[in-house]
């Protein structure tokens, strides 16, 4: 067994195990605005928080999201689970030491989520949780389903008739998860027919042990407006990974059998819309008495959003007559399509950041224009604004992945590291002291940004600096696609 498997089965390990663990302290905490649920509440749109560690290739990274909604109870919850990721994260990967030549560096984690229904009973959250030592991004998902009325998460016990109804559904999965398993493995057409033999063994004891009724093997259950019932087993879960993810979808006749009644009768009353309609894109009314070739610019460029602390940014840059550019990811993007709006119609300037923030020197150029593809759509789709710049995802890049790139790409010239720097006076200190016409990197993910961006504005204001967008900034530039810009300066 290499060293490099052995990296990659302890990762899958660290996955499995953070899905199912829960923990009850609690080291790390959050940074919040103030009565957060409650101005969800009041606005009805959701929002999301976001924890990060490591910005660097060099470095071990995570960058989880998870959602705040209007109720109290979930916000618990939810914040819970990624905080146990991102302790148990610092816990196992820490921070590299040059003492420690075998210490394990380069990791990515990645969290994200999804809402696969909602309506006026129930919410639910299917997060995916991506992991890469350098290559491909191994995957794990799990499920959380709340009952609204009730204020509770539901658990096996809430979903099932009884117990013994869950042992029914259980080996009812069983038999066609070997079924499936089976035949994908009579699909392989490279492997030895000794080789076959021997996973047709593992399928079986793997399985098994995968399927059992037990609370753990199903934490990826959930169902869909549809009326499907959906269950997810990951690679390595219940089968050798080289035969991958294997999701089993159920009609509703085909589980109600199994399932409470009065669960059964509340889902299937209207989910709610999760997404509005999109507008028709008008052009940001650039100040056009500002000339950044004959005066003192900057660029306020924010990274990893939007998130919880974008709406107290924009008041911010509204109260300055400022203008940023949010580079956003397509994830956070999807669930909070409000701010995407009001980023436009402030006429500030939206970004690509890729969809789900993967390392683009570890992906393959058929899933990096999927993700490119994927942001640029749903950007549009909801704000009629198909965006015209780009930034690589922790700023990492090839040649090579340049040439993919059908946008300019934007670096920085000023790294605030506001990410990890949360003393105020010191980053109101670094930002107020820009290289003239610089492209700032800030990240609309801390309440401390939120604090210094304001007292930064002001010093701006008090030095003459100008605050434009990239598309002022860069206005007397002939901008091209797959070149990177690092400020303002006509070279």
């Amino acid at each position: 067994m290499n060293w490099r498997f052995l990296i990659i089965f302890f990762i899958l390990i660290f996955l499995t195990q953070c899905k199912l663990k829960e923990k009850n302290d609690i080291s790390v905490k959050p940074e919040k605005i103030e009565n957060i649920a409650e101005k969800v509440a009041a606005k009805e749109n959701l929002r999301v928080g976001t924890l990060k560690i490591g910005n660097h290739k060099e470095e071990n990274r995570l960058l989880a999201s998870y959602p705040i909604t209007a109720y109290n109870f979930i916000n618990a919850n939810e914040e819970r689970f990624a905080l146990d990721f991102i302790n148990q994260f610092k816990s196992e990967f820490g921070t590299a030491s040059n003492k420690n030549p075998e210490f394990i560096t380069g990791i990515d984690f990645i969290q994200n989520f999804k809402i696969p229904f909602q309506s006026e009973n129930f919410i639910t959250f299917l997060y995916t949780r991506f992991a890469s030592t350098g290559g491909d991004y191994n995957t794990a998902q799990s499920a959380t389903i709340y009952d609204l009325n009730e204020k509770k998460k539901l658990t096996i016990e809430n979903i099932f008739k009884d117990f013994e109804s869950f042992k029914k559904f259980a080996i009812k999965v069983q038999q066609i998860a070997k079924d499936s398993l089976t035949q994908r493995l009579e699909n392989q057409k490279n492997l030895h027919p000794e080789e076959k033999n021997q996973l047709l063994k593992d399928i079986e004891s793997q399985v098994t042990e995968g399927t059992k009724a037990l609370e753990k093997n199903y934490n990826s259950l959930y169902f869909t407006p549809d009326n499907q019932w959906h269950v997810i087993f990951d690679p390595n879960q219940i089968a050798p990974g080289l035969l991958g993810r294997l999701e089993l979808q159920f009609k509703k006749e085909e589980i109600q059998a199994y399932l409470k009644p009065s669960l059964v009768e509340k889902i299937t009353q209207t989910p709610l819309p999760i997404r509005l309609k999109s507008l028709k894109f008008e052009a940001p009314k650039a100040n056009d008495s500002i000339d950044c070739s004959k005066e003192n610019c900057v660029a306020l460029t924010f990274d990893n959003g939007p998130t919880q602390f974008t709406e107290q940014l924009l008041d911010t840059l509204k109260s300055y007559n400022a203008q940023a550019t949010f580079f956003v990811i397509g994830q956070n993007a999807e669930h909070q399509p409000d701010l995407l709006r009001r980023i436009i119609n402030e006429d500030h300037l939206i970004g690509n950041q890729s969809f789900n923030h993967k390392d683009f020197t570890r992906i393959s150029a058929k899933e990096i224009k999927s993700e490119l593809n994927a942001s640029d759509d749903l950007i549009e789709e909801i704000t009629g604004y198909r965006p015209e710049f780009f930034r690589f995802p922790y700023g990492a890049y090839t040649p090579e992945v340049l040439k993919i790139i059908e946008k300019p790409v934007i670096s920085y010239t000023l790294d605030s590291k506001d990410w990890k720097n949360k003393n105020v006076d010191s980053l109101v200190n670094t930002l107020s002291h820009p290289p003239k016409n610089g492209i700032i990197l800030v990240h609309d993910i801390n309440a401390t940004t939120v604090e210094a961006l304001a007292k930064a504005l002001q010093n701006y204001r008090e030095n003459g600096t100008r605050v434009v967008s990239l598309k002022k900034l860069l206005a007397h530039q002939k901008l091209r696609k797959n070149q990177l810009y690092f400020s303002g300066e006509k070279k």
